[in-house]
Formats: C-alpha cells, sequence, structure tokens
C-alpha cells in the first residue's frame, strides 16, 4: 500500500499500512524496503519518457497532469510486477472554479489530456494477467481487476456555469460507477436547481420521504457489491443496511 505526495489513506480494520512517500522514486524505495528489488526491477518500475509519450505526454504537458500520468504509470508498472496492490496519488489538487469561463483555453485541453491518460493506463493493464487471482475460474487480466477510485471535493453546482460554485442542490454528493452490470443503469434520486431528493434503498426509485442516511448507505454498499463482483456475503459483513434497489437482477 503506497500513498504518494498529499494523499489521504483512512484504512478500514486489518487494512495494511501506508508507506507514505513524496513522489515515485520515493515509492521505489519504500517497496525496496520492503522486498529487495534488483536494478532490472527498480528500472522496469519507473515510467519511461517513451512510454509517456504514447500517452499523449510531452515537454509542454501541464505539470499537475503530466505528474497524474507519470503517477499512474508507475502504479500499472508495480501492479504488473505483483509488488502492491493499492496505490494512491493526487489529482490535480488545483482550482476549478473558473473552468467554463475559458473552455477552449483551459477546460477542453485538460478534459482531454485526463481522457487520453485515462485511457493509456487502462491499455497498460490490459497487455497483463493478473498473477493472484481470477474469476469463475477465467484468468483476468489487470485491467479487468484493477478498480480506480477518484475521491474529491463537492462536485460543484451542476446549475450555475458562472463561477462553478460549491454549493451543491441540498447539500448532496454524487457517486458515479461503471459497475460491469452488478448495478442497476441510470439515475438514483433527483436533483434540481436548489433540491436533491433522496431515493427508497429496497426499490431505488427516488422517494421525497426516504432519508438521507438510508439512500447513502445504499449507495456505498451498491458500491461494494460491485467491487466484489456481487459478494453479498462480503457486504452484510460491513453493514446490514439495505441496498437491495441499486443492484441489478439478476447480477451477471
Amino acid at each position: 500500500m503506497v500513498t504518494i505526495g498529499s494523499s489521504l489513506y483512512g484504512p478500514a480494520t486489518d487494512a495494511p499500512a501506508a508507506a507514505t512517500v513524496a513522489d515515485v522514486e520515493g515509492a521505489i524505495g519504500a517497496i525496496g524496503n520492503v522486498t529487495p528489488l534488483s536494478s532490472e526491477v527498480e528500472a522496469d518500475l519507473r515510467p519511461t519518457n517513451a512510454t509517456l509519450a504514447t500517452w499523449g505526454i510531452d515537454g509542454s504537458t501541464p505539470a499537475p497532469v503530466a505528474t497524474l500520468a507519470h503517477n499512474l504509470l508507475f502504479a500499472a508498472n508495480a501492479f504488473r510486477l505483483g509488488l502492491v496492490s493499492t496505490v494512491v496519488v493526487p489529482g490535480m489538487n488545483d482550482d476549478p472554479h473558473g473552468a467554463f469561463a475559458d473552455i477552449a483555453g483551459t477546460l477542453k485541453p485538460r478534459a482531454d489530456a485526463l481522457t487520453k491518460i485515462l485511457d493509456s493506463f487502462y491499455a497498460e493493464l490490459a497487455k497483463h494477467s493478473e498473477t493472484t487471482c481470477g474469476h469463475a475460474g477465467a484468468t483476468l487480466s489487470l485491467a479487468d481487476n484493477v478498480v480506480l477510485v477518484v475521491s474529491g471535493d463537492t462536485f460543484k453546482n451542476p446549475f450555475q456555469r458562472t463561477g462553478w460554485p460549491d454549493g451543491t442542490p441540498g447539500n448532496a454528493n454524487l457517486l458515479y460507477v461503471r459497475s460491469n452490470g452488478y448495478l442497476k443503469p441510470g439515475w438514483f434520486g433527483v436533483l434540481g436547481p436548489s433540491t436533491r431528493t433522496n431515493f427508497d434503498p429496497d426499490t431505488g426509485a427516488a422517494d421525497a420521504l426516504a432519508g438521507q442516511p438510508a439512500s447513502s448507505a445504499a449507495a456505498r454498499l451498491g458500491l461494494l457489491f460491485a467491487i466484489g463482483r456481487g459478494n453479498a456475503a462480503a457486504v452484510t459483513a460491513v453493514s446490514s443496511a439495505a441496498y437491495g434497489g441499486v443492484i441489478a437482477s439478476p447480477p451477471p
């Protein structure tokens, strides 16, 4: 478990302790403190400019974008070599409030670069098989087994373009999930310009009487269900709260 930079890590029960480092070189050193590394393996862990160039990274790339790509390529290398199970890296760590005032100059290029980086990260993972597990008796590629979680500040007000302010409708938070078919598609609850409507955890339907704690618990447990590939017992071990309304029936 490696955290790079200012990343936050709140370990669950029995989770591994994190090696917190400043950068990729520090991460390689931390891994070497646990598992002695040959010079060849160290070189294999380091992101190369040649590979990063195929990700669209060059001397003109803004530093936050280039650093993210560098960290993700290290993570892909570390997963391929079986040296770590989790890598936490910082994102942009900048102020997005003026983004829509400069779509051509900042927003679109940044979005295009992030798309290219994430596509390239999973393309890199897809080249290699998972060595520690499979699914339903079949081998998995790393791309089919690596869970990517993006966590950040509030999602800003989606109904107000100017200044893109922090206040969200009804003080809501959002989870966007690519669930590989384990969750129902679509939207749970309703957001309006100044209001939110929660959803019934048993049915998934928007319900003005549904409480925030119940719908939030259902959202988080549904996410855990998808990550666990439908392992309901693992979810129940964490919480007995209802979440059946968000899962696909039957799951894949």
